[in-house]
């Protein structure tokens, strides 16, 4: 017989290793509108890490004893992370790396704790050198929002300094909504137009958390019926709040169509590195497509890490 201690703390594990399994596979599947939907919120962008400790947590069930249950836990986690990666590749779109870019397109969310960090966010933002630049809690850049300018022909005012957007064309429109009232100022739509008279509309993004649940539910459903009016190519980039497989994200992107990259970069929190969970994002919609992406952003004191990409127009 096993040992007591040996029994308690297979069983332990086993628990454990039941929950993160749980949360893991089935948080995406919570609908908006439940009493557990706020719970699966803060969950469900987490999923490949639940599943990964609930894999380990079941080897730990198969080694304390309970070598059948940790064995079927380790086969229901494996099995629920290859649904994961599954639906990733169904419903994500891989780089288009056998086309050139037409423009680059660069989000940083620098965090606006104060702005002391102002020269070094601007330094590594004007490095880049991208065609339009993008930025969420955007006060941390007011001190050096001059040196933005010079860089920069278009650069738009810092209304609540939410999201600033730069561009070395100025749009021939340009436009800001409301999408929560809690806080306002968090979308702009641009809508480029490239020396060829080819067109695109960039729509700029900062959502709220999704387990601000009745706020995020309705700043979706906007953001949706936005997304729906451009009639040319799109890219929809900023902070999300959310992982392309969560369920926020995949409601949004059934309903309109726009793709998540297969492969998006870890960028929050910005110590994990390639790690981070990609709540930063950059989709595409009628015909755009991403041609390359990579982060940046060390060293600028922001939690996220930034991401440029390269857009391909049809």
């Amino acid at each position: 017989m096993p040992h007591p201690l040996h029994a308690a703390l297979a069983g332990a594990l086993a628990t454990l290793s039941a929950l993160t399994l749980a949360l893991g596979a089935g948080a995406a599947h919570v609908p908006p509108g439940t009493d557990l939907s706020a719970v699966a919120r803060m969950a469900d962008s987490l999923a490949p890490l639940w599943l990964a400790l609930a894999t380990l947590l079941a080897l730990g069930t198969a080694l304390a004893g309970l070598r059948r249950m940790g064995g079927a836990l380790v086969l229901a986690a494996v099995l629920a992370a290859g649904h994961l990666g599954w639906a990733q590749v169904r419903t994500g779109q891989p780089l288009a790396t056998d086309q050139a870019p037409d423009l680059t397109v660069l989000f940083l969310n620098a965090f606006s704790d104060d702005g002391a960090r102002a020269d070094r966010i601007l330094d590594a933002i004007l490095a880049e050198g991208a065609d339009v630049v993008v930025i969420a809690e955007a006060a941390a850049i007011v001190p050096a929002l001059d040196r933005l300018r010079a860089a920069y022909p278009f650069v738009t005012g810092c209304d609540g300094c939410e999201v600033v957007v730069a561009s070395r064309t100025a749009p021939p429109r340009f436009w800001r909504l409301q999408l929560n009232p809690a806080w306002p100022a968090r979308y702009a739509v641009a809508e480029l137009s490239l020396p060829d008279g080819r067109r695109l509309f960039l729509a700029a993004s900062h959502l709220v958390k999704p387990w601000y649940t009745s706020l995020a539910d309705s700043e979706r459903a906007q953001l949706a019926a936005q997304w729906a009016w451009f009639d040319g190519p799109v890219v929809a980039i900023g902070d999300f709040n959310a992982a392309p497989w969560s369920r926020p994200m995949r409601d949004l992107t059934d309903a309109t169509g726009f793709r998540p990259l297969r492969l998006p970069p870890g960028t929050w929190p910005a110590e994990a590195g390639p790690l981070g969970v990609p709540i930063d994002q950059v989709l595409t919609g009628n015909g755009a497509r991403i041609t390359g992406v990579r982060t940046f952003g060390a060293g600028t004191g922001s939690n996220h890490r930034g991401i440029v990409a390269g857009i391909a127009l049809p």
